[in-house]
Order: structure tokens, then sequence, then C-alpha cells
């Protein structure tokens, strides 16, 4: 279920990204600035999206922001093709995304970090198996690596 869940999430990102190079397409202007506008509103969208909103994020936002990040594209989206005079396209494609946000929220909600009791969260991609491992040796979170040290390659 989550599989389809982010794969309908991933459509209706694409289907966003299509939204405002239509929008810009229908300006009643020259065909140069329907050209900028229709090239340039996509390229905002996922510069934004790229930015704060993807899974390998420029820019790592807490869970609440990230949501609200990407409820102002989705906003945007509907907004311009109700500009467009396709009102019920642009609210499908906002309530699409609502609901499917939504399920995919209860089927796997984000964890964030793991709390282990008194060692603290994890940082960085680190397998409970190590943590419990190292913490049964007697270390603590403050001096673990940021990842898990593997073989190294003598040369």
């Amino acid at each position: 279920m989550k599989a389809a869940l982010l794969g309908g999430i991933f459509l209706l990102e694409v289907a966003l990204l299509a939204a405002a190079g239509f929008w810009g397409g229908t300006l009643d202007a020259g065909w140069p600035v329907r050209l900028l506008a229709g090239l340039g509103a996509p390229l905002v969208m996922a510069v934004v999206w790229g930015l704060f909103c993807s899974p390998r994020a420029t820019v790592r936002l807490p869970a609440p922001a990230k949501l609200g990040v990407q409820s102002a594209c989705f906003l945007t989206g509907g907004v311009l093709l109700t500009l467009t005079g396709h009102f019920p396209a642009g609210a499908v494609l906002v309530l699409l995304w609502a609901v499917t946000k939504t399920l995919l929220t209860r089927a796997a909600p984000d964890r964030g970090t793991a709390d282990l009791g008194s060692g603290g969260p994890l940082r960085g991609p680190f397998p409970s198996k190590i943590w419990c491992e190292m913490r049964a040796k007697g270390h603590s979170q403050d001096s673990f690596p940021e990842r898990p040290i593997g073989r190294t390659l003598r040369r």
C-alpha cells in the first residue's frame, strides 16, 4: 500500500509541474512571455520542491514545516489551474494530494529520530544492531561516528 501511495504522490507532483507550465502557456501575453512563464513556473516549483521537500532535500525541515511547504506548492498549483479557468481540475489536484498525503502519513508515520532510552536520539544512518552492540560495550551516543565503520581496503 505504501508503494502505491508513494507512486500516487509522485504522479501528483508531476501533475503539479504540468499545471504550472499550463498556466504559463495560457497567459494572455505575447509568445516570449508565455514561453518564459510556461518554463519558468515549473522550474521555480521544482527548485522549491528539491530544496525543501524531496527525500534528498538540501534544506532539512522538520516534518510540520515540510508539510507546510508541500501544502503551499499544491495550493499554488490549484490556484494556477483555477486562474486558467479549470477550477474543478485545481480542486481535484489539491484534494487528491491531501487525501493521498493523509493516507501515506497514517500508513507510515514519519518517525524522525529513534530514541533508545537514556542514550538519546540516533544521528544519521546508524543501524540499531550496531547501536545496541556498542551500547553494551559501554560507549555513549556522543562517542559514535556519524556512519558505521566498515572494512577498509588495503592497497
